[in-house]
């Protein structure tokens, strides 16, 4: 969660894993371009668990 929140905090839009395939990556450099934001799946459940904490 370390490299997320500093992705996060340094005005980052989104965090892919090491292991995106390559159309994940151009779907998610897409969706940043166009103003929005993207997350691997494997880390928004990570956010979702974190948040409820």
């Amino acid at each position: 969660m370390k490299s997320l929140n500093h992705s996060l905090d340094t005005n980052g839009n989104g965090y892919l894993l090491k292991n995106s395939s390559p159309d994940d990556i151009i779907q998610a450099l897409k969706e940043v371009f166009n103003r929005g934001s993207a997350l691997s799946p494997a880390v928004a459940r990570k956010v979702i668990r974190f948040s409820k904490q």
